[in-house]
């Protein structure tokens, strides 16, 4: 793959890596009782977030790295971080996307499992859960 592929695909994750942000903050601010993992994935979102910005810059040329460090950069590795990268926000964005709340704070598909038990919210248990 070569850096301007790459630098695609950083682009692409970094657009990504802001709309799981925003999902994450709009979930943590209007629900009433929003899990701690989720701010903790915020948090960790930005963290990858930051850390890909970091590496765009790098691979641009706007930001240069020592001799000695550009040689433990194994190009391999890092394809294989970007895939999983990918993976991990479509699957947090599709998770959020179920986590939408009304306006009073309480999650939709906790409203929807109390008048129907049997109304299945994968993605509701298994965030609460992770509190636990």
């Amino acid at each position: 793959m070569d850096p301007l592929s790459i630098s695609a695909s950083i682009t692409g994750l970094c657009i990504a890596a802001a709309q799981v942000s925003y999902l994450l903050r709009d979930f943590i601010g209007n629900a009433k009782q929003a899990p701690s993992t989720a701010r903790h994935t915020l948090m960790e979102v930005t963290g990858i977030s930051m850390c890909l910005s970091q590496l765009d810059s790098f691979l641009s040329g706007r930001q240069e790295a020592a001799r000695s460090r550009r040689s433990m950069i194994m190009v391999e590795q890092v394809i294989i971080i970007l895939t999983n990268c990918v993976s991990i926000f479509s699957e947090l964005e599709q998770v959020l996307e179920t986590l939408k709340t009304d306006g009073v704070g309480e999650m939709v598909s906790e409203r929807e499992n109390a008048l129907n038990p049997s109304i299945a919210t994968s993605g509701v248990k298994n965030l609460a859960e992770l509190d636990d």
